[in-house]
């Protein structure tokens, strides 16, 4: 049934998608972003075959394949963004590669969604960036064209802003000979509405504009508002005044307007748009349209002596109240004479109690009981406005208190907010529903995890809660520890969020291998550490890689590794490491024996200071395996290197052999050293004497 239902062009426009969302929430070159770009390009070519290139039509609700209009929500945006940028038709060709799918979605604006900034046209910016297997034709108003005939009849239904302000104006003359004008921009018919018209004619355009905007809907109006617009910022006066009261008429009656109506008014300047509503009926106006207009008409200057002339005014109103005449009260004159000197009082009432004096109730006005009645609220309105109207905002709120529940160590409250969002999520097929899964996404970020590591810090013994939390999330929480540990600077906190990656098990094993790729070396380590802190077995072939890494410090990790998981396999390779023909990267593996604490290296050191060097040819290789031997501290090993610790009138041990050798005890067992320790307390060496007179008074 899959086979037959497969949409290779529904497939790609999808995976396209999931590239453009991940281009915002990824860096350049990350190994998620790269992924979904040549998912992409995969689908792409699949989708290609034989035929070398593949086009799309851009219609304003969706994309045309051939004769199949896509109606995804994934091909609704791409068309939405495309449309309202004037792009027609949009052809891949035979050469995409990911690098130019990355490059194209950049130009649209990065995140599905996105809007551009630059008013450069974007087939023009995708030519400058060296794009060319990707070609974007524009919309070509060539065919329409203003003649003095009206034969041929007119669609019932235009889609265009355009088209209906030319209806409006062919109504009442005829535009023919050399004025006909061939329509290809909004900026060719902002050329046409500049010309001189008559009273009746631009009442006209303003009729039209006024009914395409309340005709329209959704997408539809968003473009319709956004083409008035670009026409006011090319109009000359009185054509923009009229074009203005035009739009504001059809924006100012509906309740569902208010965005759009904001977007215009900010267009213009405040005294242009508060007098252009003045012009309008007020008494068709919306709620929202009063409250622009009120806003628009404050006067944001006032005087400081403002309260004193106020309360003059307000006494004077009230005496001449209180003092006329009326047909139900007699008002004899010693009354109006006393209501001649009366002066109004306003009390200032200031708070004398704290806020202990509320008692019980103290616990509703806390910080942590506010943050949880503002999500039930903002939870409350996605519910009932989220699907009509943009749910952005109110998922920002509800991220910002999710982050502070967390830093508050908070986490039953921040886990009932994660279940209302997924509640939201798991709905039917809606912006709301995907705006829901994308907070979802961010909430599970590396800085949440800084914000959870910081909460346990102050309270470890909530650790168990921050796993339901991290649970919660999903697989993305998981990986977004691996993050912040790859990419933490500070030592201690890279050690509390080992520690932490750790706890979490076998979670989050399945994210680990695709860092045992990184190109840190530090970062393969860590993770190489991690699966042998986790005693897992899956990754052995992983491990098993790295133990051929270029980094020595990440092969003798993995070495250590696998040791720890399979002695007999890796000894070869320890080996290897540690006799290599190179003298400096032997001696680092030397050293990092110690260090790393690899104990199956004992032997291999041992062999490398157990025969004499006559030459002093290997000296710095004896020294640092013999201090490795000492970090090691395993006290067999001193058996086999007594012969370091003899007085010889010959050249062999080499004083620096014996002294390092000595200096080694320190880290050995007491009871294993003191046969040694009393052997150096006899030699002529004072600086061993020393250094055995020390390790006895220890």
């Amino acid at each position: 049934m899959s086979s037959v239902l497969a949409n290779p062009a529904a497939d790609f426009v999808r995976a396209l998608a999931l590239a453009w969302k991940n281009l915002a929430a990824y860096p350049r070159g990350h190994p998620a972003l790269n992924g979904s770009l040549a998912q992409a390009q995969q689908r792409l070519d699949e989708l290609r075959g034989p035929a070398g290139e593949v086009t799309f039509g851009v219609a304003s609700d969706g994309l045309l394949y051939g004769k199949e209009k896509l109606w995804t929500e994934h091909a609704q945006k791409f068309a939405y963004v495309l449309y309202t940028n004037r792009v027609a038709v949009i052809t891949f060709d035979f050469g995409v590669d990911a690098d130019e799918l990355e490059q194209f979605l950049c130009t649209l604006g990065v995140g599905t969604g996105a809007t551009r900034s630059t008013k450069t046209a974007v087939w023009d910016e995708l030519t400058a960036a060296g794009i060319k297997n990707i070609r974007l034709q524009p919309v070509d108003y060539s065919g329409v064209q203003m003649t003095d005939s009206l034969a041929a009849p007119l669609p019932e239904k235009r889609a265009s802003l355009w088209d209906d302000i030319l209806t409006a104006l062919l109504a009442g003359r005829d535009i023919g000979g050399d004025a006909a004008l061939a329509m290809k921009s909004a900026d060719d018919l902002s050329a046409l509405l500049a010309k001189n018209m008559s009273a009746e004619e631009r009442q006209r355009v303003a009729a039209a504009i006024r009914n395409h905007i309340a005709a329209s809907s959704g997408t539809h109006r968003q473009l319709a508002v956004q083409q008035v617009m670009h026409l006011l910022e090319t109009l000359p006066e009185p054509m923009r005044a009229v074009v203005l009261r035009g739009a504001l008429e059809a924006l100012t009656s509906e309740d569902g307007a208010a965005s759009l109506l904001r977007q215009l008014a900010s267009a213009m300047s405040r005294d242009y748009v508060l007098e252009a509503l003045r012009q309008l009926d007020q008494r068709k106006f919306a709620g929202h349209a009063l409250d622009l207009l009120r806003s628009l008409g404050a006067d944001v200057a006032t005087p400081t002596s403002t309260p004193n002339l106020v309360r003059v005014e307000i006494d004077h109103e009230l005496v001449t109240l209180f003092g006329d005449d009326d047909i139900d009260r007699f008002n004899p004159p010693d009354h109006q004479a006393l209501l001649q000197d009366v002066s109004l009082r306003f009390p200032r009432i200031e708070a004398t109690k704290s806020i202990t004096d509320l008692g019980t109730r103290v616990e509703t006005v806390a910080e942590d009981e506010v943050t949880m009645q503002l999500v039930d609220a903002t939870f409350e309105l996605l519910w009932r406005f989220g699907e009509w109207r943009p749910p952005e905002v109110l998922l920002a709120r509800i991220e910002s208190a999710f982050h502070r529940q967390i830093q508050n160590g908070r986490f039953n409250d921040a886990l009932m907010t994660i279940e209302r969002l997924r509640e939201i999520s798991s709905g039917r097929e809606s912006r709301l529903a995907d705006a829901a899964s994308e907070s979802l996404a961010r909430l599970a970020s590396p800085l949440i995890i800084n914000d959870l590591l910081g909460s346990v810090a102050k309270a470890p013994e909530r650790a168990s809660q921050m796993h339901r939390v991290i649970q919660a999330l999903g697989l993305a929480a998981s990986r977004a520890v691996l993050v912040a540990l790859s990419e933490e600077e500070n030592r201690s906190r890279r050690r509390r969020l080992f520690d932490f990656a750790a706890s979490l098990g076998g979670a989050i094993i399945a994210d680990i291998p695709e860092f045992l790729h990184d190109s840190r070396w530090f970062v393969v380590r860590n993770m190489i550490m991690l699966v042998r802190a986790l005693n897992d077995r899956t990754l052995i072939p992983e491990v098993r890689r790295c133990a051929h890494h270029p980094d020595l410090r990440v092969r003798l990790e993995a070495i250590k590794t696998l040791l720890a998981f399979d002695t007999g396999v890796t000894r070869a390779l320890l080996d290897r490491a540690i006799n290599d023909p190179d003298p400096k990267l032997a001696e680092t593996a030397v050293a990092l024996v110690g260090s790393y604490g690899i104990k199956e290296g004992v032997d291999p050191l041992l062999d490398i200071v157990a025969n004499r060097d006559v030459f002093a040819r290997r000296t710095s290789l004896r020294i640092r395996a013999i201090k490795s031997l000492g970090e090691l501290a395993q006290p067999r090993a001193l058996e086999r290197m007594r012969h370091l610790f003899k007085d010889s009138w010959l050249p062999w041990p080499s004083m620096a052999e014996r002294r390092a050798a000595y200096e080694s005890l320190a880290t050995y067992p007491p009871d294993a050293r003191e046969s040694l320790v009393a052997r150096g307390l006899k030699s002529r060496d004072p600086f061993v004497r020393e250094v055995c007179r020390r390790l006895a008074r220890e």
